[in-house]
């Protein structure tokens, strides 16, 4: 028997709608009953809690897989602890096999019935390391669902069969800005950043003709104009006649994943020091300029090393060196064409790529531009001036050269440059 399927009634809860929501949760979740003895566990939480037993499980075994320094706490959730606030939280290690152990966040909320007597346990697994302190929710009924759901730190929603929204959780408007009442009846994709939709569209009817799951990383416009990133999950509920009854998914807000990641990207590719593109960037680019038209000869080079920046660097130090690098890639960037790309390729060297060359005498003079960008006037670091110049060399290819040997006539055309200075 599935794993996300024992011991659930369908009678209290819709299965198929039970298990599109929790196979996409991004964090565990499990139900017990009134007596701690657990019901059900979706993957994640048997993923974290290194739980591979049958259900339903004894409190016992449960308590087994808790650090022993651990226990006293995990017992006294439901034993000493009123729930006056709704939840209760445990950050508590998991013992998993080979001895390795599992820090996570325990998220205990309980689940009365209109009396207010206590009827069973929300239990939720996260580990800290990848979502902190995330909140656990299981449901046994639409109402209880609807509850449940409402402290997510996901964005919930469900939309009829036509991707219009009928209900939304908590976290969804504090994402969108929209209040249920207001956005019901609105389409899902009226959220998605005009740029985005058509292709967030293409992915969802995709995944819908392969009866797959969506999910997508996309811009999501929430009321004020505010741009971000989310991931975006859902899945279509079939009947048993494979009609679509309703749709449910997540929204997740990975913004400052996202940016994150964008840094990471910006930085790999670019010198951290000037923060112009560093010397794999430039061989990148002449390489895909070069493999876009074989034999062209439109591409020009111009190789920039600098005259008596060892001056610098001896005199003034490390730091003014530094300094004055920055300001030759300031100079630089600002007398080149639109359409060029300077970047530093090391050391004192700086590389202009420009693409588009249809009169040798172009490459020639933006060569002239660099030099007079750099040599004419003094760079002044803590008002203290240093006068460096610039030795140039060009190339105009690639011709039948590789961009490696392209590349590589600019630099020995600085060279003879620097010799007959």
């Amino acid at each position: 028997m599935d794993h996300e399927t024992e011991t659930v009634d369908a009678t209290v809860v819709p299965d198929a709608l039970f298990r599109a929501l929790t196979a996409h949760a991004p964090v565990g979740i499990a139900f017990a009953d009134a007596g701690g003895t657990l019901l059900y566990a979706n993957q994640r939480w048997r993923d974290l809690a290194g739980f591979h037993g049958a259900l339903p499980a004894e409190p016992s075994t449960m308590l087994a897989l808790v650090h022993p320094d651990d226990r006293s706490a995990v017992v006294r959730i439901f034993t000493e602890y009123s729930f006056a606030e709704g939840e209760v939280r445990e950050r508590v290690r998991v013992e998993l096999p080979g001895n390795a152990i599992r820090h996570v966040t325990l998220a205990v909320r309980p689940i009365p019935d209109e009396s207010g007597q206590v009827t069973g346990y929300a239990i939720g697994l996260s580990d800290v390391t990848e979502l902190a302190d995330a909140l656990e929710e299981v449901r046994r009924t639409e109402a209880r669902f609807r509850s449940v759901t409402r402290a997510l730190p996901v964005g919930v929603f469900r939309t009829d069969r036509d991707g219009n929204l009928f209900w939304s959780n908590d976290r969804m408007t504090e994402i969108s800005g929209f209040d249920i009442r207001e956005a019901k009846g609105a389409s899902v994709f009226g959220f998605t950043h005009p740029d985005d939709q058509e292709l967030v569209f293409t992915r969802a009817q995709d995944a819908l003709a392969r009866r797959e799951s969506l999910e997508s990383t996309h811009r999501f416009v929430s009321r004020d104009g505010t741009v971000r990133w989310v991931m975006a999950r859902a899945t279509a509920i079939f009947d048993e006649d494979g009609r679509i009854l309703e749709h449910v998914g997540t929204i997740e807000d990975v913004t400052e994943l996202h940016l994150r990641s964008e840094g990471y990207a910006h930085r790999a590719h670019h010198d951290p020091l000037t923060d112009l593109p560093n010397r794999a960037s430039l061989e990148e680019l002449i390489g895909d300029l070069c493999a876009q038209l074989p034999g062209r000869s439109d591409i020009g080079i111009v190789f920039v090393d600098l005259d008596r920046f060892k001056v610098v660097n001896d005199t003034a130090g490390h730091q003014a060196g530094d300094e004055v690098l920055k300001v030759v890639g300031q100079r630089l960037s600002a007398v080149i064409r639109s359409q060029d790309v300077v970047g530093r390729y090391g050391g004192d060297e700086f590389v202009v790529v420009c693409p588009g060359v249809t009169d040798p005498s172009v490459v020639e003079r933006v060569a002239e531009r660099v030099k007079a960008a750099i040599g004419d006037t003094p760079i002044h670091v803590h008002g203290h001036p240093h006068d460096v110049g610039a030795s140039v060399g060009t190339a105009l290819g690639p011709g039948t050269e590789s961009p490696d040997a392209f590349l590589h006539a600019a630099d020995v055309a600085m060279y003879e440059a620097k010799r007959n200075r």
